[in-house]
């Protein structure tokens, strides 16, 4: 049973009770009822957490937030609302309040990669024009004279029919070119033409 108090005729549940202290009514933090010879108290009490809000920075480190709010139910009634209530109730029943901000996103905005080290016997792609590939260990980007590659960590990431010039924009990173090119090329059986070549970079990429 809940707490009930007659009000001009009427029964009404108790929201609060209240304790004279030194001639000051002040509320109780804890209220107990007698249920069948048994007492019991008449609130419980639990922290409600909600959902994490979106991070203040894409990288570099930020920070996001969620509301977390004191809450206090009817023992002896769960037909009763919740109510929100002051932090100082679940403290008072040694309850500790979550946390409401974390960080988020602590990656660096800026990751840089080298284009690897040449190795292997030459693949004769170009071997129409007496030129090859040696391919490499790890590949991160290249550019030659018909298509776009992008590599990252040994996948493909970007790769279409326009020229790499300074930056792309791909996957919600902009990969722009970091340093001096490395051309390679090797004979493929008769030397005839030496323009089908490519020409490699090391490539940084930032979070849009």
């Amino acid at each position: 049973m809940s707490c009930a108090v007659n009000v001009s005729g009427a029964w009404k549940y108790a929201k609060q009770a209240y304790v004279n202290v030194g001639g000051s009514w002040k509320p109780c933090q804890n209220i107990y009822v007698n249920v069948s010879g048994a007492w019991k108290p008449l609130y419980t009490y639990s922290y409600a957490t909600g959902n994490w809000g979106a991070c203040s920075a894409n990288c570099g480190g930020g920070t996001q937030t969620r509301t977390v709010t004191c809450q206090r139910r009817d023992a002896t009634n769960s037909n009763l609302d919740v109510q929100t209530v002051a932090d100082s109730f679940c403290a008072a029943h040694g309850l500790t309040k979550p946390t409401t901000s974390q960080s988020c996103n602590t990656q660096s905005c800026t990751e840089c990669k080298g284009t690897g080290s040449y190795g292997g016997n030459c693949d004769g792609s170009g071997a129409q024009y007496g030129i090859g590939h040696r391919h490499q260990q790890l590949k991160l980007a290249y550019v030659d004279m018909y298509s776009t590659r992008i590599y990252w960590n040994g996948s493909v990431v970007v790769s279409d029919d326009s020229q790499f010039v300074d930056t792309l924009t791909a996957g919600g990173y902009v990969y722009t070119k970091n340093g001096a090119s490395q051309v390679d090329y090797c004979s493929a059986g008769d030397y005839t033409n030496s323009w089908w070549e490519e020409t490699l970079y090391p490539v940084c990429r930032t979070p849009v």
